[in-house]
């Protein structure tokens, strides 16, 4: 439980620097050095939440200095979640140097929000180069990823672009577990009566 406090209260302290930085990276002082404790805060952070915020602020900052470490976290980084973080932060900082690992990202990641959040990002970008992968992504056996792309897609070149809603080949196969999981939550609701 304490340990929990004191997260808490770490992350609401890392907020508040974060906010008074942007403030003087808003002023234009202090820029250097608020974007080197962020990334540095981005790659030895133990807490995730600091982590993220630290990926997050940097993408807000929109500063194109952050595009290296952000694309080098994006390839080595080993949490997933701050891994769309740092995407979404390329994307928002639109750095065309960013493109082809995005285009990587979106064609060969295996976690799936990194690939759904690489197809965004590239639409809000409006990277042409990136038609030839969205279309494919078009066939990603995730919906969320196939949506994401139809978005993209749609972003680029301003076509509606149809994909399939249902669950793909990787989901059918997991029908066995879910049918056991459902089982299992009508035991436990029938426990509670």
């Amino acid at each position: 439980m304490k340990k929990y406090i004191l997260n808490i209260i770490l992350a609401i302290l890392l907020l508040v620097s974060l906010a008074v930085n942007l403030r003087y990276v808003r002023a234009g002082k202090g820029l250097d050095q608020t974007i080197d404790r962020l990334v540095k805060r981005m790659e030895k952070e133990r807490n995730i939440l600091n982590q993220a915020d630290a990926v997050t602020a940097l993408g807000m900052i929109g500063n194109r200095r952050a595009v290296a470490p952000l694309i080098k976290y994006l390839k080595t980084g080993k949490r997933n979640h701050i891994r769309v973080n740092a995407v979404k932060a390329l994307g928002r900082i639109g750095d065309k140097k960013a493109v082809p690992v995005l285009i990587e990202a979106l064609e060969k990641d295996s976690y799936l929000y990194v690939r759904a959040q690489a197809a965004r990002a590239l639409g809000e970008m409006k990277v042409e180069e990136a038609l030839p992968a969205l279309e494919k992504a078009l066939e990603d056996d995730e919906p969320s990823v196939r949506r994401a792309a139809a978005y993209a897609l749609r972003a680029i070149t301003g076509k509606k672009y149809e994909y399939e809603r249902e669950a793909g080949a990787s989901q059918k196969s997991c029908l066995p577990c879910q049918e056991r999981a459902r089982r299992l939550r009508e035991e436990r609701f029938k426990e509670k009566k």
